[in-house]
C-alpha cells in the first residue's frame, strides 16, 4: 500500500511509507506486569505534499481522495 493519494487539510499528499509491521522486540510479559504492550506501532506515515515537502505524521486525519 505504498504511494495512495490522501487529503489533508483540504490538499492532496501522497503516502510514500506506509508501516504495517508486527513488532517483534517485544519482551515477554512478566505475571506482575499488569499493563499491556501493543504489539503493532502507531501508524506513523511519510507524506509528500504537492509542493515537494516531506513530513512525518499520524495516519490519523487523512482522508481517501476519491479518483
Amino acid at each position: 500500500m505504498t504511494d495512495r493519494a490522501y487529503l489533508l487539510g483540504g490538499q492532496r499528499v501522497r503516502v510514500l511509507i506506509w508501516p504495517n509491521q508486527k513488532r517483534k522486540d517485544l519482551p515477554a510479559s512478566p505475571p506482575w506486569f499488569v499493563g499491556r504492550l501493543n504489539a503493532y506501532p502507531p501508524r506513523n506515515v511519510l507524506v509528500e505534499h504537492e509542493d515537494g515537502t516531506r513530513t512525518v505524521r499520524p495516519f490519523r486525519g487523512l482522508r481517501r481522495a476519491d479518483a
